[in-house]
C-alpha cells in the first residue's frame, strides 16, 4: 500500500461524492422549476456540506482499513473492491438509515447510498490501487 497514493485516494474519492448531490440538485431542479433562493443556497451548502463529510467519515472508517486488508491479501481487481464498496453502503443504510423514516424516503436513500457507494469505490479504486497494477518492465 502507497500512503500517498492512498491519501490522494480518499480525499478524491470523497470529493467525488459531489456528482451525486450535482444530479439531486438538478433533477430537483427540473421538478420544481424554481432557481434557488437565497435560503435554498444556504441548506444546499449545508447539506453539500455533510453528504461530503459523510463520504469522508465512511471512506476513513471503512474503507481505508478495508483497503489495508484487501492490500495484505493481495487483492487489486475492481470487481473485488465494487462488491466491498457495495458491502459498506448496504451496512450503512442498514444501520445508519433511521427506522421510522417514510418507506419512500427510505427507497431513495438507499438508492442515493448505493450510487454513491459505486462512484466513490471506483475513483478510491483508481487512486490507490490501479498505479500499482501496471506491469512491471523488464529488460
Amino acid at each position: 500500500m502507497n500512503v500517498k497514493s492512498t491519501t490522494k485516494a480518499v480525499i478524491t474519492s470523497s470529493l467525488s461524492s459531489l456528482i451525486i448531490v450535482l444530479g439531486m440538485f438538478v433533477e430537483d431542479l427540473f421538478k420544481s422549476g424554481n432557481l434557488f433562493s437565497v435560503d435554498g443556497l444556504i441548506v444546499m451548502i449545508i447539506f453539500v456540506l455533510d453528504f461530503v463529510s459523510t463520504s469522508f467519515a465512511v471512506v476513513v472508517i471503512a474503507g481505508v482499513p478495508c483497503h489495508l486488508i484487501m492490500s495484505k491479501l493481495q487483492l487489486q481487481q475492481l470487481w473485488q473492491y465494487i462488491v466491498v464498496g457495495l458491502l459498506i453502503s448496504f451496512a450503512y443504510v442498514w444501520f445508519i438509515t433511521p427506522s421510522n423514516m417514510p418507506q419512500q424516503l427510505q427507497s431513495s436513500s438507499f438508492g442515493v447510498c448505493i450510487a454513491t457507494g459505486l462512484i466513490v469505490t471506483f475513483v478510491f479504486w483508481f487512486y490507490a490501487v490501479k498505479p500499482h497494477n501496471k506491469p512491471i518492465k523488464r529488460d
